[in-house]
């Protein structure tokens, strides 16, 4: 666990930096609140900083006076610089990988596993279609579910409509291909 971690970093005079991402509700089992407390203690005790999403999620992991438990706890939202969007490059990008500029382009950018839902993603861009949307949908990122993802996307007949490009490391180029930017996680 986090805790653990930031122990054994501090024992060896590493720094620890506790990152909350995730905001979800608390147990109700008596044990699991229990260990939750102690965990959310050590880690508060032992970690050097600490870093959320946003203060939700500082709150969930390491309880509700999280920045008044040590010096320089802060939020730090993600999210990506507007300047990385150019329509230059994303008219370029949307040709390469032919898709008409009339077209809509949602996009998803994340590695391809459950909890990132892109299968729930497909079947949305399935149901748009059918409402005869020109929709196509960009799926930046790779993973264990990309065969899976690929055969559904036949299933669902939009297999002409959707683009796998994989691990990208410069993802600007996709970004400015898009029109719409979809997280569908289920838990973050």
């Amino acid at each position: 666990s986090t805790a653990i971690y930031a122990a054994v970093g501090r024992w060896r005079g590493v720094p620890v930096v506790a990152h909350a991402h995730n905001v979800r509700p608390p147990s109700r089992r008596v044990l699991n609140k229990l260990y939750d407390e102690i965990v959310m203690h050590m880690t508060c005790r032992f970690a050097t900083e600490l870093l959320a999403t946003s203060e939700e999620a500082g709150s969930a992991m390491f309880g509700r006076v999280w920045k008044e438990r040590r010096k320089g706890a802060r939020v730090l939202h993600c999210g990506i610089r507007t300047p990385v969007i150019d329509d230059v490059i994303g008219r370029a990008k949307r040709e390469e990988l032919d898709i008409p500029a009339s077209a809509r382009v949602i996009g998803a950018v994340g590695r391809l596993t459950r909890a990132k839902n892109i299968g729930r993603l497909l079947e949305f861009c399935a149901e748009m279609r059918r409402d005869e949307r020109d929709i196509y949908l960009l799926v930046v990122g790779d993973g264990p579910l990309r065969e899976c993802l690929s055969l559904q996307a036949g299933r669902l007949g939009i297999e002409d409509r959707v683009r796998f490009v994989g691990a990208q490391k410069d993802v600007a180029p996709y970004y400015s291909t898009m029109d719409v930017l979809v997280m569908p996680s289920v838990n973050e």
